[in-house]
């Protein structure tokens, strides 16, 4: 089963500024943990999650791309080793 993303212009501009590609992107969204919150669904590549890819693991630890949950548009990505502790979590 494939999951289609709408790719918004602000999320292309991030990705590139923080030195990041395509590739990165396709193994968070398919690897990542998932992690709703705050109205968006989160993908985070952390430690573990990265451990499984060798020479890329520390390149993809602490990846975070968001996705708007209603409209599936990739928001932003960003780099946080220790996201996931800052986030508040939907109840």
């Amino acid at each position: 089963m494939t999951v289609e993303f709408i790719i918004s212009e602000h999320f292309v501009r991030r990705m590139y500024q923080r030195g990041m590609n395509w590739e990165i992107v396709e193994l968070v969204l398919q690897y990542g943990k998932k992690i709703w919150a705050k109205d968006s669904l989160y993908f985070f590549m952390g430690r573990r999650e990265a451990a499984r890819f060798g020479k890329l693991a520390e390149k993809l630890e602490g990846i975070v791309v968001v996705v708007e949950s209603k409209t599936r548009v990739l928001k932003t990505i960003f780099r946080n080793r220790k996201w996931p502790s800052k986030i508040r979590y939907k109840k």
